[in-house]
């Protein structure tokens, strides 16, 4: 009878503690692409990590309940030690635990990075070799200010996104986070803030990340997961929607083998949690961008980007694209 509602009271506990988990170390790399240690510094020693594994099938359930909760906080230097007992572990429990402990872990941060790359919009608008502007917008809607780089769409027609491009590929396991200040949009509409990429695939794979702004409430984060159908782009993804608060914010997509984990860090929130999940395949990303999102004719929008940080598992993970040999399309749909 011990494990018969394990799996749900695993999901609550890690939801519970979404956010507090270590998040490896922190580059001040500014504008440069920098290698990670190969060895990170440990939140525990590996004896104390063992420890704890091994009380996941403790007779005591407060005794599992606490030694999940601890290696929750403990984070990465724990996942593969979990890893390991997820699959070995003669207690089914045991197992169960450590397996719902590792997806918890890997859906807040990428904890193993071989490269981290950061750019802030408030120092630079836009790096010649990094990004590039792409949509409809004129010179004159983009501005560099100390707060970021803006962003305003005129109201008279809806011109689709617009923003900046990462001019990169990102290969592997990555973690991308972004930085973004919605201003409110004038009644009756609705503005919004979007982290979008797509895989090298003939299909076009792609994931569109929204952060809404609705006047009169109702903001939320929406996730749609984009195929090609017969010639026609297709969203496959039935999600819903996840309540959003305040106007600035930040978003991260991880990507683990197949799987992407989409979470987001709201106004003056001190933690990530995570609002969709969805399978996108392990293909190289091809294309990556930050845009301002109009939803229709009759309301502006206004949005600072302001800053970028992408993290990889491999050495190799970002390459330019003008030495990327894998590319099959170069379209950048506007779905």
């Amino acid at each position: 009878m011990r494990t018969r509602f394990v799996t749900i009271l695993l999901l609550h506990s890690a939801s519970l503690h979404a956010g507090v988990f270590a998040q490896g170390p922190s580059f001040n790399s500014g504008d440069k692409k920098v290698s990670a240690p190969e060895t990170k510094e440990k939140a525990a020693d590996e004896k104390t990590i063992r420890a704890l594994i091994a009380d996941l099938s403790d007779e005591a359930f407060e005794k599992r309940e606490k030694a999940n909760e601890k290696l929750l906080r403990i984070g990465g230097p724990a996942i593969e030690l979990l890893r390991k007992a997820a699959k070995e572990s003669a207690d089914l429990e045991g197992r169960e635990r450590a397996g719902v402990l590792v997806i918890a872990l890997q859906e807040l941060g990428l904890h193993s990075f071989r490269v981290d790359y950061h750019h802030s919009f408030r120092k630079q608008a836009v790096l010649d070799k990094k990004f590039e502007l792409f949509g409809l917008i004129s010179p004159q809607a983009v501005k560099t200010e100390p707060e970021g780089l803006r962003i305003t769409l005129p109201a008279e027609k809806n011109i689709g996104p617009n923003g900046v491009c990462a001019d990169f590929l990102i290969k592997g396991d990555f973690e991308i986070t972004v930085g973004y200040e919605l201003v409110a949009p004038t009644p009756p509409g609705r503005s919004g803030f979007e982290l979008y990429i797509m895989t090298d695939t003939t299909t076009m794979e792609a994931i569109a990340f929204e952060r809404i702004l609705r006047n009169g409430g109702n903001d939320a984060y929406h996730c749609t997961r984009m195929t090609t159908i017969d010639g026609a782009r297709r969203n496959i993804y039935g999600g819903g929607e996840a309540p959003g608060r305040g106007k600035a914010g930040q978003m991260r997509m991880i990507r683990v083998g197949s799987r992407a984990a989409l979470s987001v860090k709201d106004e003056n929130g001190d933690d990530f949690r995570v609002v969709h999940r969805v399978e996108i395949g392990e293909e190289p990303l091809k294309l990556v961008r930050f845009a301002a999102l109009p939803y229709g004719t009759g309301t502006p929008v206004d949005v600072r980007l302001i800053d970028v940080r992408v993290r990889g598992a491999d050495a190799d993970a970002i390459q330019p694209l003008s030495e990327a040999k894998t590319i099959k399309n170069r379209k950048k749909p506007r779905d």
